[in-house]
């Protein structure tokens, strides 16, 4: 369902603290037009007041536990056609500026098992993470693999996209 001149390549969703969500490889087939550029989030960390259920939760507060976590990070690599991406922390790291989401009733947040939560709007939200955008990759097969870990959460993400660009 996506379109426009760039694809996101998703990890896996997981509930905070889950023990067992990250722990397996993913491995994706995907079909991509040519011209498309890839955005993969190759691993973040994400609170909100929602989440946290604290409507008064300080922006900086959410930054600081997200960078806590982000600094923790371990075993970060991504990989195009076997040709890995150098010093991933140090040039796609980026932390957001505060936001604010709307979910339905029947939501992401609920399904992962991070909580059992309302449709609504809600504010605020931050976000810390290893972001990088691929420039349209050749017409043909192509393997991005991308990897990461929170040690301290017991978490690690193994992700494999194995990509077709068609004409």
């Amino acid at each position: 369902g996506q379109s426009g001149p760039v694809w996101f390549l998703g990890r896996k969703f997981c509930a905070s603290g889950a023990t067992n969500c990250g722990t397996n490889n993913v491995v994706r087939l995907c079909n991509v037009p040519a011209g498309e550029a890839l955005y993969i989030a190759v691993l973040n960390a994400e609170n909100s007041a929602l989440e946290l259920n604290d409507p008064k939760v300080q922006i900086q507060d959410l930054r600081s536990m997200n960078a806590a976590a982000m600094d923790g990070a371990a075993g970060l690599s991504l990989a195009i056609d076997g040709a890995p991406i150098p010093h991933l922390q140090d040039r796609f790291r980026i932390q957001s500026t505060a936001f604010g989401f709307t979910i339905p009733d029947d939501n992401l947040f609920t399904a992962i098992g991070e909580g059992n939560f309302t449709g609504g709007a809600y504010f605020p939200a931050a976000d810390d993470g290893v972001y990088v955008m691929v420039a349209p990759l050749p017409v043909g097969p192509h393997k991005i693999h991308f990897h990461g870990a929170f040690p301290v959460y017991s978490f690690t993400l193994d992700i494999t996209y194995n990509v077709m660009v068609a004409k």
